[in-house]
């Protein structure tokens, strides 16, 4: 097992195409082509806590509710 640094210079990776850059970030793509094609990646993905509050309203916490997790380290929100 391998993690994303050493996926990322794996010459595998590159020479099949799975390194791929989206918004100046390297990015690991699929494997998976359909067509000969693989999915390119046109943003970056999310950073550490980026859609935490979304996603925990919508699972129906309260926003008092998320800043106590937030508050107290359980939940990352980003800057």
């Amino acid at each position: 097992v391998q993690d994303l640094v050493e996926v990322g210079a794996h010459p595998q990776t590159r020479a099949g195409g799975m390194l791929q850059e989206a918004a100046g970030l390297n990015v690991v793509a699929s494997p998976v082509q359909i067509d000969h094609e693989r999915l390119e990646h046109h943003r970056p993905p999310p950073r550490l806590g980026e859609h935490s509050l979304e996603v925990l309203a919508e699972v129906g916490l309260a926003e008092d509710e998320i800043a106590t997790l937030i508050a107290d380290g359980v939940v990352g929100s980003a800057p």
